[in-house]
């Protein structure tokens, strides 16, 4: 049962998350308002996304439990399968761009190294 509330309610937060965001005007430049709605939408996904691990978590765990009793055959492959796929879509839900940041590292030069100042000071003046 925890499985089943816990998938349902990252769908009906991620619903409203989506509802919300997208019932906003998207301004012109940044002000403090719009950044206020942005910070409500990510704590809006990162709230369904904790209900999808718990909801993929519980789903293991369960299967787990239930596999110990039957045999390695073609009937148990599928849900160790199912699960791997579970497992492997909350983790590109909760890593998405693991490969772009691996790279950002890299530098080509000055003008990156630049562009990269520029832009840490521009984060932190949005921060505040």
């Amino acid at each position: 049962m925890i499985d089943r509330y816990a998938f349902w309610l990252s769908v009906v937060i991620g619903i409203g998350g989506w509802a919300y965001i997208c019932g906003r005007r998207i301004p012109a430049a940044f002000h403090a308002g719009y950044r206020k709605e942005l910070r409500r939408f990510r704590w809006l996904c990162t709230a369904a996304t904790g209900a999808v691990i718990v909801s993929v978590i519980s789903d293991a765990l369960l299967t787990a439990l239930r596999l110990p009793g039957a045999e390695l055959s073609a009937e148990s492959l599928l849900p160790i399968f199912s699960i791997a796929i579970e497992v492997a879509c909350a983790a590109a839900l909760v890593f998405p761009n693991s490969q772009h940041r691996a790279g950002s590292d890299v530098h080509s030069g000055p003008v990156e190294n630049l562009n990269s100042a520029r832009r840490r000071k521009r984060n932190k003046e949005w921060d505040r």
